[in-house]
């Protein structure tokens, strides 16, 4: 029973934190690079140059500048994204395959069985502001 109400929590976790509700630090495209933004410091930005931004806060407060993010940085966001989906997806099969857990589908109307899978998105795209 322990066990079961473990995986049940890290499920949740796991949902909460992959979900998009809110505004959540990421890779943003803005004209053809990739920056950070979404976190307090950066949640409103603007073009500075072809490859810095300049950020403001909630208030649209100037805060710094970022620069576009390097191949590197890319890969290892996405890696983390995949490492977490991966996560989320073994925690799953492991909940679901309890005894009593019945699998989660859709019957349409020729009434065959579809799997429903969560969307999940990795890559967010926020508005720039404009003074």
């Amino acid at each position: 029973m322990l066990k079961e109400v473990t995986i049940l929590i890290s499920l949740l976790g796991i949902l909460l934190g992959l979900s998009s509700c809110g505004v959540t630090p990421g890779p943003t495209l803005f004209q053809g690079n990739y920056y950070w933004t979404g976190d307090s410091n950066c949640a409103h930005y603007r073009y500075r140059t072809a490859t810095s931004i300049e950020c403001g806060n909630s208030d649209k407060e100037p805060t710094g500048y970022r620069n576009a993010m390097t191949n590197q940085e890319m890969q290892a966001y996405r890696y983390e994204q995949q490492r977490k989906q991966q996560e989320f997806s073994q925690a799953l099969k492991q909940f679901s395959e309890r005894p009593g857990v019945e699998q989660p589908a859709i019957n349409v109307e020729n009434k065959t069985s579809i799997p429903i899978f969560f969307n999940i998105p990795s890559l967010q795209t926020y508005q720039p502001y404009l003074h």
